[in-house]
């Protein structure tokens, strides 16, 4: 009987957690990799493995002051799983400027550990502004529009992007 070989990647990212398949294998060591995660590509240069750098996940939200911290924190996974992305990482998160600390306290604490800071920017707009401004809140930092933005739940508007 043939024995199964599984793909072994190195992930030198310590913020992110991947889902791994039947057939993958997460490795701590670089000579017992087949596959490289980082995003410090140069690092490797030269290792004759397969390198990959992974997208910065960039997510413009929309809410009120009156919408609960659990329908924030559901709209957020449910934008990220319709576009196939079915793990917690986000890594710079755009709110309104009326966000207030305790709700972005509670939204960090989800979406990252105390060891991965996740980047926040505030903006000035308001809902009817939202759906024209995500795509130049992502294009000024870099990044393009995967998602087009929408109403979720209790009126919070999302919309994703990567760079």
């Amino acid at each position: 009987m043939r024995e199964e070989k599984k793909v072994r990647i190195l992930v030198d990212c310590k913020c992110m957690e991947l889902k791994i398949n039947d057939g993958f294998e997460i490795v701590k060591e670089l000579d017992k990799a087949d596959i490289i995660v980082t995003k410090d590509y140069e690092k490797y240069i030269g290792t004759g493995k397969a390198i990959l750098k992974p997208r910065e996940i960039l997510f413009p939200i929309w809410f009120t002051n009156s919408t609960p911290l659990e329908t924030i924190i559901y709209s957020i996974f449910t934008t990220m799983k319709s576009a196939f992305l079915f793990e917690k990482r986000v890594d710079k998160l755009f709110v309104p400027q009326h966000t207030n600390m305790k709700f972005l306290d509670g939204i960090t604490h989800v979406l990252r550990t105390d060891v991965c800071k996740l980047d926040v920017e505030m903006y000035t707009t308001d809902e009817n502004d939202y759906m024209e401004l995500c795509s130049h809140i992502l294009s000024r930092n870099g990044g393009k529009l995967l998602l087009k933005p929408k109403k979720r739940a209790m009126g919070v508007i999302t919309c994703l992007g990567i760079k």
